[in-house]
């Protein structure tokens, strides 16, 4: 019973292994079980202002030419520093793909901090919070979030999407901010 049940996870620990994203230099991406809940946590430091960051962060309509898989972001409302965001998309998982779409709403705290929370979509539950903090002309950028998705997947295997898929946007988000960076530089 004990073998049957090694030789039936192996699959699914080599899909996950096979999901995980090589590590960027100067960047750190965690992801673990909270229950239902993948928590994923990730971090760079990078030479940005907070207000360059800032700019990327909240290019909602623009994500779409810098995130993978991301095919449609677009702002539904806007009152103040709340917004209503849309997305679509799609998750790949080795050789399995699947669409996602969200519908989030954003509080933006200017030059400090982002959160985000699913209302409506793939998701049972997804809280995020973008901070951008000025350490000595360095900027330190993190992101963590809360996921569970509206569809099923074994724990070890989602845990690996998910930080697949974070980690892969995450790195798009700094690649951005450090492209705008230097075509800002005279």
């Amino acid at each position: 019973m004990q073998r049957a049940a090694v030789l039936t996870l192996s699959p699914w620990l080599c899909l996950a292994a096979l999901c995980a994203s090589p590590p960027v230099q100067g960047q750190t991406i965690t992801a673990h079980r909270d229950g239902a809940a993948v928590v994923v946590e990730a971090f760079h430091e990078l030479e940005a202002t907070p207000e360059q960051a800032w700019a990327v962060l909240t290019d909602y309509e623009g994500l779409t030419r810098f995130i993978p898989d991301m095919t449609e972001s677009r702002v539904i409302m806007r009152n103040g520093n709340n917004v209503l965001v849309e997305q679509k998309g799609a998750a790949s998982l080795f050789l399995l793909r699947r669409s996602i779409e969200v519908r989030l709403e954003i509080v933006e705290f200017p030059y400090e901090w982002v959160t985000s929370r699913a209302v409506a979509g793939s998701f049972k539950e997804m809280d995020g919070r973008y901070d951008l903090k000025n350490e000595g002309g360095t900027l330190r950028f993190t992101y963590t979030g809360r996921i569970v998705p509206a569809f099923w997947l074994p724990d070890l295997v989602e845990t690996a999407a998910v930080k697949r898929a974070i980690g892969r946007q995450f790195t798009a988000m700094v690649k951005e901010i450090q492209r705008r960076v230097a075509l800002a530089r005279p």
